[in-house]
């Protein structure tokens, strides 16, 4: 078994990501950083708290990483199309 710290934004994917590490018996998840991504840190670090408590998993500590990229830009949280 490995000892694992998931760094995640608990979008859909990482969100299963989570519950993959979870439910794996090769996973000793260990800790959760969770920052902005395709969400907001505030809601993926909520997102991992919920996600932890529905799997009865409160055990595990949860860090809020980052809430925005080194060049101190603000992030854009959706996805730009172009015709």
């Amino acid at each position: 078994m490995k000892n694992i710290i998931l760094f995640a934004d608990t979008g859909i994917d990482d969100a299963i990501a989570l519950v993959y590490a979870l439910k794996s018996p090769e996973v000793n998840l260990i800790g959760v950083v969770s920052g902005y991504g395709n969400i907001e840190r505030e809601k993926a670090f909520r997102n991992v708290e919920y996600l932890l408590e529905l799997a009865g998993r409160t055990d595990i500590p949860v860090i809020a990483g980052a809430t925005r990229p080194l060049s101190g830009e603000d992030p854009d949280f959706f996805l730009k199309f172009t015709a």
